[in-house]
């Protein structure tokens, strides 16, 4: 057996009683003190006959803790302790001592910065977790100018926010101030280090007492063994352990899914009011959309986000109760109205594109799009892609080449098939193993054998091997995010390398196919200039959607009914399709004129809702933004 040596044992006290922390690391110099002084004053006690031992421990005391006594010592005993007590004060006084009270400030200011105080806020906002969505749901959120707390009882002036984040760093609130939208609104952010699984973090934010929770999926960096998802489901869990243990109402939480078939799931785990979005069914029914209309992406983009026009808004207005469609629509006045959403059981169901005889009964909401918050001229309008030009609501799937692979595109071949026919074919190129492709389609439930579907293993960023896939031959060619990489500037970088090598590769083609460029990271679009194709940014789409069904929880229904094969539709129509010739025309003048074919007047390409007064010149070839049913 190993014998422990007396000092080995002394070290390890010392030592527990040094991690205690600063008090136990004060109160062990403070004994060090007493013990230099009582050693100090036995040793200098005789050399004054009129001084006690006691008198003697205060003098040692006093040049140990203050260097000015040294010259008024007499005597060479004394002159000597008193020399070594005042070089031991130096380093024991003003270096230990000063190190300690440093360094546990330090920490102290670190734990601060971490943000484990709790937060004391009411009807706030909460997001949970810090992905690549979280900065775009920041600012979409801030760029509201109000929210209804809870209840709907007001709207409240300015919006404020807390995020928990797995650890509060430097760089988290650099991130931030990175952000242009969110100067001089910094101080409505409030950060809290903490995981979601944990319920003293969850109380650091005030879960229960937010108006709603927020919880955007992490695309990159994921263990397959414990996909996001799954981590989702666990911290609505814990959110549902909360206000049970605090026997407390449960808040709105909108939260974000990768697959769809997790979203059951979800809604078992969690009591309270919850809306789930399925990022990349979402994403994969806006790009089949964009096939079918190119130029919608734009149009989602507008309606989704606040900056650039007002947002799809939701409106309860007690005074319509009882009116029709068409008198609504004529009180309006710089707004366009697109439906009800009506509350049914713990759902909403919308009625977009109602005929002008609906009538509104009581506890119907207006969905609107709101005024512009910019004046616009007619000049700002937007060319919109020159195939945007043929109406094309009963086209075809085609062939279709997709380049790269990720979770999306399972739904994603699932809604090309709801918008094809059996004419068609897509071809998927990737360096991901076909047999593993297969496997993940299987899990699914797609037909890995299905003869729409055709599998290439191919680098498409090497030239060599996207000239031998012949891309020239393809309709369609959509670049995908990969999810695989540790980032999403990785996974841009291989797009927009991807798609330099294609613009290369197809140089020589007379019919340019349509290119569509999903990208992770929206500062990246920038690097693509004004080179062909659309781009679609999958987080700063998703962000907005998850901010604006936090706003108004009917909108979650409404953009179902808008993303869906079978719900409302947006197209680009002819104006001389409604019978308009060339001329000028107020925008109500054409509202009024759409509206005779039971359609609704969105806008035009680039521009949605101008003002409803200003004159317009109409030529019959000129695009106009309708939705129909």
């Amino acid at each position: 057996m190993f014998r422990l040596r007396p000092i080995d044992r002394f070290k390890f006290f010392v030592e527990r009683q040094f991690v205690k922390g600063a008090h136990y690391q004060l109160l062990a110099m403070a004994l060090v003190l007493v013990t230099i002084s009582v050693v100090a004053g036995a040793l200098v006690l005789g050399t004054d006959a009129e001084e006690s031992y006691g008198e003697a421990i205060w003098w040692a005391f006093l040049r140990l803790s203050d260097p000015g006594y040294l010259g008024e010592d007499e005597g060479f005993r004394r002159r000597l302790v008193s020399t070594i007590l005042t070089m031991s004060g130096y380093v024991i006084v003003l270096g230990t001592v000063v190190a300690i009270l440093t360094r546990w400030l330090i920490t102290f200011m670190r734990q601060l910065e971490r943000g484990l105080t709790p937060v004391v806020m009411r009807d706030h906002f909460v997001i949970v977790g810090w992905t690549n969505r979280t900065v775009p749901i920041i600012a979409e959120l801030l760029a509201q100018t109000g929210h209804r707390d809870r209840l709907g009882c007001f709207w409240r002036k300015k919006t404020r926010l807390a995020v928990l984040a797995e650890d509060v760093t430097p760089e988290l609130s650099h991130e931030l101030r990175l952000e242009p939208s969110l100067r001089g609104r910094r101080r409505d952010i409030v950060l809290r280090s903490g995981t979601a699984l944990n319920i003293q973090a969850l109380q650091r934010v005030a879960s229960l007492n937010a108006a709603a929770l927020i919880l955007p999926t992490q695309v990159f960096d994921i263990q397959e063994s414990i996909t996001s998802d799954i981590q989702t489901v666990k911290t609505l869990l814990s959110l549902d352990g909360l206000a049970e243990q605090f026997e407390d109402t449960l808040p709105l939480v909108v939260a974000e899914v990768q697959d769809v078939r997790k979203v059951p799931v979800a809604r078992r785990a969690y009591r309270g009011p919850l809306e789930v979005v399925a990022g990349d069914t979402v994403i994969s029914r806006l790009i089949a959309h964009s096939l079918r209309q190119p130029g919608l992406t734009r149009v989602y983009h507008e309606l989704l986000t606040s900056s650039s026009v007002g947002p799809l808004q939701i409106r309860s207005n007690q005074e319509m109760i009882g009116l029709t469609i068409g008198e609504v629509e004529h009180a309006l006045e710089d707004e366009i109205l697109l439906g009800v959403v009506r509350p049914e059981a713990d759902r909403f169901v919308p009625h977009l594109v109602p005929s002008p005889d609906f009538r509104i009964a009581g506890e119907d909401r207006l969905v609107l799009i709101a005024t512009r918050k910019s004046g616009a001229n007619n000049e700002e309008r937007l060319t919109p892609p020159k195939r945007a030009a043929q109406r094309l609501p009963d086209r075809e799937l085609r062939n279709i080449l997709v380049l790269g692979w990720s979770e999306k595109l399972l739904p994603l071949l699932n809604e090309l098939k709801k918008h094809g026919s059996d004419d068609g074919q897509i071809t998927v190129v990737s360096t991901v193993p076909v047999a593993e492709r297969q496997r993940r389609i299987v899990d699914y439930g797609l037909d890995p054998e299905d003869r729409l579907c055709r599998h290439i293993e191919a680098d498409f960023t090497i030239r060599r091997q996207l000239r031998a896939i012949t891309p020239g031959d393809y309709d369609d060619i959509i670049f995908l995010s990969s999810d695989r990489l540790d980032s999403g500037g990785e996974a841009d970088a291989r797009t927009i390398v991807g798609y330099l090598s294609l613009q290369e590769t197809l140089g020589g083609v007379e019919a340019m196919p349509q290119i569509l460029i999903e990208l992770a990271d929206a500062r990246n679009k920038e690097l693509l200039g004004d080179r062909p194709g659309e781009v679609i940014v999958s987080s700063l789409l998703l962000s907005n959607l998850l901010a604006q069904i936090a706003v108004h929880r009917e909108l979650k229904d409404v953009l179902d009914d808008l993303f869906a094969v079978e719900g409302a539709m947006i197209d680009f129509r002819p104006a001389h399709s409604f019978g308009l010739e060339r001329g000028e025309y107020t925008f109500r003048q054409l509202s009024e004129r759409v509206r005779e074919q039971n359609e609704i007047l969105l806008g035009f390409p680039g521009y949605l809702n101008p003002p409803g007064h200003q004159s317009l010149s109409v030529d019959p070839a000129d695009k106009l933004i309708v939705m129909s049913n």
